[in-house]
């Protein structure tokens, strides 16, 4: 049986506006964010057969508005947070521009293994809950899913998707990282996938269901 799912990115976010946040989970969405949210609900022309999503906040508020649409699809909560490269020490209270250069060594180190501290994990790790995921929504009873998530997840799942099975190397660090620059993903993007044998994203990026004036740029800053 083919299986479809919506690899949906939260809406804005305090961290995304630029703002101080205490923890990688913790952060809210503003009013911008629960907007592209709304919007994002009203996109679904039926309801999913499952609503997954991540543990973090922000994730959590954007899939607010899509259960509230559709109260009797079931809601579970999966890994799917974002790449949490950072320790909870280096990240606390901390705003973009303070993170950057904590974030630049990050990917310069190009050490898939390597752990920030308490809070982090490894590139290694985050390589293989992206893995896991793709699994699950391809061998799940659900022929459609819609996954509330994050910028990097999503942009990670979608490199995985073309290259294939990859060892976390330091050469597939750094090319997961250049896919990522390259292909920015806005706040409330949806990327459709097919998930049979072929495994491949069905459309481009959408944003289609958003208002013009609720469509970000199309840029990426890692330390977000």
């Amino acid at each position: 049986m083919e299986r479809r799912a919506w690899i949906i990115r939260h809406g804005q976010s305090e961290s995304n506006a630029g703002l101080a946040t205490q923890s990688a989970g913790s952060a809210r969405l503003t009013d911008r964010g629960r907007a592209q949210a709304r919007h994002g609900a009203a996109a679904f022309p039926s309801a999913p057969d499952l609503i997954v999503v991540s543990p973090y906040e922000r994730a959590v508020e954007t899939a607010a508005p899509t259960v509230e649409r559709f109260p009797r699809t079931p809601v579970v909560t999966w890994p799917v947070e974002e790449f949490t490269y950072l320790s909870a020490a280096n990240r606390k209270g901390t705003d973009n521009d303070t993170r950057r250069p904590l974030v630049r060594a990050f990917w310069d180190r190009a050490d898939p293994f390597h752990v920030d501290g308490e809070g982090a994990e490894s590139f290694a790790g985050f390589l293989e809950r992206v893995r896991a995921a793709l699994d699950r929504l391809a061998d799940g009873d659900a022929p459609f899913t819609a996954v509330f998530g994050h910028g990097l997840f999503q942009r990670a799942l979608l490199w995985l998707l073309l290259v294939g099975p990859v060892e976390p190397t330091p050469a597939a660090m750094r090319a997961c990282r250049a896919f990522a620059t390259g292909t920015p993903t806005p706040n409330g993007a949806i990327v459709p996938l097919r998930l049979d044998g072929a495994r491949t994203w069905t459309s481009a990026v959408r944003t289609d269901h958003l208002p013009a004036d609720l469509v970000d740029a199309l840029t990426w800053d890692p330390a977000e």
